[in-house]
């Protein structure tokens, strides 16, 4: 994230103001929607049961995690329901490419890249776990089987809100 954002800064020296806002409004409404379209195409793939194969996320390592951003289930390439080192990484890279666009769209927004990398990195710590926690509690509910598509919208709201402000 801390790269990303550097990559920013130095856009935000190339381009005007309000072409900088849009640019950080369209990459959050962007990586807000592209979450919200993955999360309905997958809900569609399962009811029609078409499964890919685990192994297709070997292929590459961007191309794996992208598989893994598009199906969280492929990271688990064995199948054995619980998550080895190699398939930490892989998913790791997948949330790593994630938070790259919003490093830009944060640093296009003006925010101290040092401090923010460093925020993020260490809520991304504390919350995996608090996550995990509720996660297996809630994972029965059908309230909670919806909630997958809220970070999604959070993101395009936070997009408008900054492309009218």
């Amino acid at each position: 994230m801390f790269a990303s954002m550097h990559i920013g800064e130095w856009l935000a020296l190339l381009l005007p103001r309000q072409v900088e806002r849009g640019l950080a409004s369209v990459i959050l409404i962007g990586l807000g929607g592209w979450a919200v379209y993955h999360v309905y195409r997958s809900k569609e793939e399962r009811r029609e049961g078409l499964a890919e194969d685990g192994g297709s996320a070997v292929a590459g390592r961007l191309s794996g995690a992208v598989q893994v951003l598009k199906r969280p289930e492929q990271g688990d390439l064995d199948r054995s329901g619980t998550i080895s080192q190699k398939e930490a990484l892989l998913i790791g890279l997948a949330l790593s490419t994630d938070a790259f666009g919003a490093g830009i769209s944060s640093s296009l927004l003006h925010l101290p890249a040092l401090s923010f990398a460093l925020l993020v990195g260490s809520f991304t710590l504390a919350l995996i776990r608090v996550g995990l926690s509720l996660g297996r509690l809630a994972s029965k509910t059908k309230i909670m089987k919806k909630a997958n598509v809220v970070p999604g919208f959070v993101l395009i709201v936070l997009g408008v809100v900054k492309l009218f402000r």
